[in-house]
């Protein structure tokens, strides 16, 4: 999975900025302040399906969940995993990495996934590495605001990249 750094290139709708700074109560604008898109290529097929199993189970092991009901995710998702076909042009293909596209499924396991990246300790360090002033992320887009003056946003680029196998 790469991420790609639009900078300067915030295209984001007026929902999500209502969302970030109004209902977040979250507007800490001083000088140098910057804001910048970050967005996830092909975030369905960079999905590494091999070791999404083992992500999803430890997952239901973190969250608690009985056994019985972890053993049936864990079945239930590879079975999709494994049956990984879609229609284009009245043609039937197999897709043999990451999700399917248009599939049900492919949201919700690719959020569970996006959560198993961001989990808090590495998302911390990134933060906290680069003097990110606010992250905040909706499906594959996020919006990174930080300060011009101390953070170099190609490190942070870098160190994103950094989180997730290619």
């Amino acid at each position: 999975m790469v991420i790609s750094l639009q900078v300067d290139a915030c295209n984001w709708s007026l929902s999500l900025f209502f969302v970030v700074f109004v209902d977040c109560n979250w507007s800490p604008y001083k000088q140098g302040l910057r804001l910048f898109s970050v967005d996830t290529e092909n975030m369905y097929r960079g999905i590494p399906s091999d070791e999404f199993v083992r992500i999803l189970n430890g997952t239901c092991i973190e969250n608690q969940l009985e056994e019985k009901t972890t053993n049936e995710l864990v079945k239930i998702t590879h079975t999709i995993l494994e049956q990984n076909y879609f229609t284009f042009r009245n043609q039937c293909y197999f897709q043999n990495a990451g999700l399917a596209m248009g599939a049900p499924s492919s949201a919700v396991l690719s959020e569970i996934y996006l959560q198993h990246l961001e989990h808090p300790e590495l998302l911390r360090y990134v933060i906290t590495q680069n003097n990110i002033t606010g992250y905040f992320r909706y499906v594959d887009d996020i919006l990174i605001v930080c300060d011009e003056n101390c953070t170099d946003i190609h490190e942070v680029h870098g160190a994103s990249n950094s989180l997730a196998p290619r």
